[in-house]
């Protein structure tokens, strides 16, 4: 499982638009609403008794038009982490059960399935006999046109088939770092403790 949770952060990091950092417990978790950008630390008056870290836009001062999001002092941040952390605490079972159905959601994928098998038989059924019209064309005579037409139908049967089962097992696929995520959730999510204060001040 420890395997399944690391593949699901590094599918989650190569997803993020921007370039992700891993060096404080805020990076790469706060967006600017303006570009899109994550928010960084910065620190103000740094060899002063007036020192502070404030987070901003990374891109704020790149390109022609500067963002117009606020900065935030890191103090608010914590405080706004620890009311969210403490409202999830207080309806944790109901939180969990949601992941749940959502991972059971997510997991099933009979449908998905049954409609694959039934297009690998249309595939295998239609490639069979396109090697047979190719076949009958090279060993006895006939109309080379009634040839083409029929042999262009199976080219456009099975074209449009492996087409349909490519998108369903890309749309399998890419449910799969989800369904790791929600599994690695839903399997500590019990054991989910407060975070303690050197990791809340780790940054600071």
């Amino acid at each position: 499982m420890e395997f399944d949770k690391v593949q699901a952060e590094f599918a989650r990091r190569k997803g993020l638009s921007h370039r992700y950092s891993g060096g404080n417990i805020f990076a790469s978790r706060i967006v600017c609403g303006d570009c899109g950008a994550f928010f960084g630390p910065k620190v103000w008056h740094s060899n002063s008794k007036y020192r502070r870290i404030i987070w901003q836009c990374n891109e704020k001062f790149n390109g022609e038009k500067k963002c117009a999001t606020p900065h935030l002092r890191e103090e608010d941040i914590k405080a706004r982490f620890l009311a969210a952390f403490n409202k999830l605490l207080g309806s944790k079972d109901a939180l969990l059960e949601d992941c749940r159905l959502m991972q059971t959601a997510l997991t099933d994928c009979s449908a998905i399935d049954a409609e694959l098998d039934g297009l690998l038989r249309e595939i295998e059924v239609v490639t069979e006999l396109t090697q047979r019209c190719i076949q009958e064309n090279a060993q006895s005579a006939q109309s080379q046109e009634e040839y083409t037409e029929r042999y262009n139908a199976y080219v456009a049967r099975y074209e449009k088939a492996k087409a349909r089962a490519d998108a369903l097992q890309e749309q399998k696929n890419s449910g799969r770092p989800r369904r790791m995520s929600l599994a690695a959730l839903c399997l500590n999510w019990p054991n989910v403790v407060m975070p303690s204060p050197s990791l809340m001040n780790a940054s600071g």
